[in-house]
């Protein structure tokens, strides 16, 4: 607030003093208050007209002009290019120093602007008048340029650290969609802002401990910025050398936490930081398993020698989570941090489930886990299946794993090998002329697989009588098509009948013919919610409890008819609640265990 304003402020206080709107003592203790503060900014200001602003105390440290981390080493112009060890942007010894000097004039300026070259030092003007400059002046000018950076970027926790090459494919996972990557232009204030934050002129106006806390926590929330949006750019290129550059940032930012986390006033402020700390070290862990995965020339690797480095991560995530838990830290921090968290748990279970499917598919042939992932992805897309998220994708490269070990007689499966329904569906559902009306059908191709299922038991009561009594307690059999996530395909098989005892002899494992086997594209997280939600709907079924079994494969037909006025198609199983739509499925299953089935 600059003189100008100040004297307003008293001449208000006179007009509302004359016209009755505050009495004599209230006038009088702010009319002082005002009155000092307006001598000590004419005095400070007066003081410092005739001191210039130092070059040295305008200095501005050398950063990469590309992300604003600060180099690792002087510059030199002996030595023509440089790479920063942060965002791996290679540059000429003069760009940083034409940048630099920008920074250093545009600083100069600001401050010649804001203090008439009070940045002189500590000798010319007293610690009280510095004090009132950087409050007044300097720190309001440093939090308005924060704020208005911050705007757009605020958003960030709730997006993990880093990105994964198949991770990145689902919405809320891409690093892509953080402010820290789509306003990316946004940053270029933030680096300007760091700057000034650490130039010796500004420290030169801050005398008490909490003005220093105040611009330390903006120093560090600035370089929070930098080195995250680093890690998340850099782990994007899915390359060890992007992985160890991510592993770079991770460390300087370990380095910022504990230094915020000494200074830190509050316990429940530490404790985030220490959570914050537990996940920066789960992270990189997971950086260091990515960059030697992918430092594999041939993509020939054995999985299951991360498994024991993954399985840490997830360990120390766990404990982040429950660290930020009880520390008791703001809402608006913790919240969209524990977001993230999850999402990095997600981003490591993907990881190891990958790897572990990879060495089922590729064991005793060999083969690249980068072409292992590109299949993957290949299958989703000719599939359509509705992977919506890491979990998901986890599992159907886990039922593919298990489809290609049965193909090679490596694993059985529990199956319900019963085809005598067959041949009456194919005739009972061919249509036939009577009298010489009607249409004559020919059954035109068969093609029989094996469809997977979830079974679940169901235990529930269900009332007796006209008016409402007590009920008895029931049992049952739930069934899910396991193929269909989006739609629901279930039915109720009751206790004691005939496809009630086939099921429960579908537990016994068997070696699967050549017929094709799909894979099941339902989690077993999804399965439970939507068979609770299946058995809840039924008004029959009164407390409903439902025990979820495990995945069985049934037999299911396609049969296409023909007749004069064309084919029709029909799919048909031992149910009748059956996704019959796995035409893409049914295709893209077979290029992938045809691919990786070989012996």
């Amino acid at each position: 607030m600059d003189s100008a304003e100040i004297q307003k402020i008293l001449d208000d206080l006179d007009i509302q003093l004359t016209v009755g709107k505050i009495d004599l003592p209230t006038y009088q203790v702010l009319a002082k208050k005002w009155s000092t503060r307006l001598a000590i900014g004419e005095a400070s200001l007066a003081t410092a007209t005739y001191a210039p602003v130092s070059n040295s105390l305008t200095a501005v440290k050398v950063a990469c002009p590309n992300c604003g981390a600060p180099m690792g080493e002087d510059l030199s112009p002996d030595r023509r290019f440089y790479t920063c060890e942060y965002c791996s942007h290679k540059f000429a010894f003069e760009q940083a120093r034409d940048q630099t000097e920008q920074l250093r004039q545009e600083l100069q300026g600001w401050l010649s602007k804001l203090v008439s070259g009070a940045a002189a030092g500590g000798n010319a003007v007293d610690a009280t008048s510095r004090a009132f400059i950087f409050r007044e002046r300097l720190y309001p000018s440093l939090e308005m340029e924060f704020n208005r950076s911050m705007e757009l970027l605020e958003g960030f926790r709730e997006y993990p650290l880093y990105q994964t090459e198949l991770g990145a494919l689902f919405r809320g996972y891409s690093s892509e969609e953080s402010p820290l990557r789509a306003e990316h232009q946004q940053l270029a204030p933030v680096r300007n802002l760091t700057g000034k934050l650490c130039a010796p002129a500004v420290r030169e106006f801050v005398v008490s401990a909490e003005d220093e806390q105040r611009l330390a926590a903006m120093q560090s929330s600035t370089m929070e910025l930098i080195y995250t949006a680093n890690i998340m750019q850099q782990s994007a290129r899915y390359c060890a050398e992007g992985y160890v550059a991510a592993r770079q940032n991770l460390d300087a930012l370990r380095d910022l936490y504990h230094t915020t986390q000494k200074r830190a006033a509050s316990a429940s402020e530490k404790q985030f930081l220490s959570a914050s700390l537990a996940r920066l070290e789960s992270a990189g862990t997971v950086m260091d398993v990515l960059s030697r995965v992918y430092s594999s020339a041939s993509g020939e690797l054995m999985g299951s020698a991360f498994s024991g480095e993954l399985d840490t991560a997830k360990n120390l995530y766990a404990q982040a989570l429950q660290l930020v838990d009880e520390s008791g830290y703001s809402p608006m921090q913790t919240v969209p941090w524990r977001h993230g968290v999850e999402k990095e748990v997600a981003l490591v279970e993907l990881q190891t489930g990958l790897l572990n499917a990879y060495d089922r598919v590729v064991a005793n042939a060999g083969g690249s886990f980068f072409e292992f992932q590109s299949a993957l992805v290949e299958f989703t897309r000719q599939s359509k299946a509705p992977v919506a998220d890491p979990q998901s994708l986890a599992a159907v490269a886990d039922g593919l794993a298990l489809l290609v070990e049965a193909r090679r007689g490596g694993r059985t499966l529990p199956r319900l090998a019963d085809w005598s329904w067959l041949g009456d569906f194919q005739e009972n559902n061919r249509s036939k002329k009577v009298m010489f009306l009607g249409k004559e059908e020919q059954i035109e191709s068969l093609e029989q697989y094996w469809q997977p299922f979830w079974l679940a038991s169901l235990s529930f009561s269900q009332s007796e009588g006209a008016l409402f009594k007590s009920g008895s307690a029931k049992q049952a059999l739930l069934i899910l098509d396991a193929t269909s996530p989006q739609q629901c395909f279930a039915s109720t098989v009751e206790d004691g009948s005939v496809l009630n005892v086939s099921l429960q002899g579908a537990s016994k494992r068997q070696v699967p013919d050549q017929r094709l086997t799909l894979p099941s594209l339902v989690t077993e997280a999804s399965a439970q919610i939507i068979l609770e939600s299946y058995a809840r709907s039924n008004p029959v079924l009164r407390n409903p409890k439902v025990t979820l079994q495990q995945v069985v494969y049934l037999p299911a037909a396609r049969v296409v008819y023909k007749s004069k006025e064309g084919t029709r198609v029909l799919v048909g199983s031992v149910i009748s609640s059956i996704n019959p739509h796995t035409d893409q499925l049914r295709y893209s299953t077979g290029v992938f265990v045809k691919r990786y089935a070989r012996a």
